[in-house]
């Protein structure tokens, strides 16, 4: 599966504003943010346990930065953190085509989702081509359990799409509050998505709000690139 996207206007100019800015050098590695995005990844997988552990999460982040970036930038804001490699980068709405959109960063990697589901990146090395998650979208936004079917698509050594199909059961892990980077506060139900196919598990978090939006989740990639964790600045 393909999409076209069409690219809303001025977008070297949101570029531009978002790299100043951020300081961000698109996914970048800079230590202290790397550290930084390491301990909200932990706070993420231990269901944002406690003040004290948001507050150590949010030390490498610099709320200036953050702030710079929501005053310079008027588009759709999202932040991200690699599992695997702690890079870091905050990505700007680039373009839609129907349902999907498409953010990237200032040094042209992508992300592109349908209602907060990722469905394909650029850019990142080994990427998720395309994924087919419309039954577990439905699923996930109106907060209900149940199994589902998903295709993920990567790219094999002959750089040919292999699909994989997974059998993914949904379930509600209860309510939770969420704090994003820009400042602001959602209570959201946490959602668990635990995808299997052969001897290949994923394993998916998502915290919805009562009206169906995904402000915050944990969504798997790649074999090699691992998960991202994510964060809707501005929707």
């Amino acid at each position: 599966m393909s999409f076209a996207i069409r690219a809303r206007g001025g977008r070297l100019a949101v570029l531009a504003a978002l790299a100043v800015a951020t300081g961000l050098a698109g996914c970048g590695n800079t230590p202290d943010k790397a550290q930084g995005w390491g301990a909200l990844y932990t706070a993420f997988q231990e269901n944002q346990a406690g003040r004290e552990a948001r507050a150590k999460a949010d030390a490498g982040v610099s709320p200036q930065a953050i702030q710079g970036a929501l005053r310079s930038v008027k588009e759709p804001l999202i932040l991200a953190v690699l599992e695997e490699s702690q890079r870091t980068a905050l990505l700007a709405e680039f373009g839609r085509n129907g349902p999907y959109r498409t953010f990237r960063t200032s040094t042209q990697q992508t992300m592109t989702f349908r209602d907060g589901m990722l469905t394909g990146t650029r850019g990142l090395g080994y990427d998720l081509m395309s994924s087919d998650a419309t039954a577990a979208t439905a699923m996930i936004r109106a907060r209900r359990s149940g199994e589902v079917n998903r295709v993920y698509r990567h790219l094999s050594g002959e750089n040919h799409e292999v699909p994989t199909t997974m059998r993914c059961t949904i379930a509600s892990e209860g309510a939770d509050t969420v704090q994003v980077a820009s400042g602001a506060s959602f209570s959201a139900t946490r959602m668990r998505e635990t995808c299997r196919a052969d001897n290949l598990t994923v394993r998916n978090t998502y915290w919805v709000t009562g009206s169906g939006d995904i402000v915050q989740s944990i969504q798997w990639i790649s074999p090699q690139v691992g998960k991202v964790a994510l964060q809707t600045l501005r929707g």
